[in-house]
């Protein structure tokens, strides 16, 4: 728990100091929910895996780089294109050894989610749409690649292999990341979120 504060508060750092299309984003004064829903992802990685990624902010802070703007950066292909087309060449090149090992893991993930929208529609409703429409909403597939392309090699590698082993294992780590989720909102389990948010919507 320890490794994972150390990197949450590396993280908020650098999102803090992000600069965003349209001026400072409102979720940048919230620093509870932001470590709230940080913990929740990273309390599903192995030690190795949260060890790995804090090597890395550890390197680009050295650097003088900024991950959580790079990520967003990275996202503006997607939901900002004229205006990614103008900081391009300003974030590090993807190799295309990094960019294949993204993808894989993007498709293992966009399945987990699309299966956990099909069990539970509501508690999906509230986040991120599956994949990406004209909206300029960053969806989950968007997040996740420009997260991920901001990771070193390394960590890119570790994350796959955790990804694999939990499917060989019959595990799904976009569950278990949503059900931190629920559960950091006071409810027992997905079961429990989609039962109860299902009758406030009948409400």
């Amino acid at each position: 728990m320890e490794t994972i504060e150390r990197v949450i508060n590396d993280e908020w750092e650098m999102f803090a100091k992000t600069q965003n299309v349209g001026g400072r984003a409102n979720c940048q004064s919230n620093r509870p929910k932001f470590f709230v829903m940080r913990r929740c992802q990273l309390s599903a990685w192995p030690d190795v895996l949260v060890e790995s990624y804090l090597s890395d902010l550890k390197e680009a802070r050295l650097n003088g780089r900024n991950l959580i703007a790079e990520k967003y950066g990275y996202m503006m292909a997607q939901t900002y294109p004229a205006e990614y087309a103008m900081i391009a060449d300003q974030l590090p090149e993807i190799s295309d050894e990094k960019r294949k090992l993204i993808e894989e893991i993007c498709a293992y993930q966009k399945n987990e989610l699309e299966a956990l929208t099909a069990r539970y529609p509501v508690v999906t409703s509230c986040g991120r749409p599956v994949t990406q429409g004209k909206s300029r909403q960053a969806a989950f597939e968007t997040y996740l690649f420009g997260e991920l392309a901001t990771y070193s090699l390394t960590t890119v590698n570790l994350y796959k292999r955790f990804v694999k082993l939990m499917h060989r294992n019959g595990l799904n780590l976009t569950e278990r990341i949503l059900t931190n989720e629920m559960q950091a909102y006071g409810y027992r389990s997905l079961d429990d979120a989609e039962q109860a948010l299902s009758k406030q919507r009948q409400a």
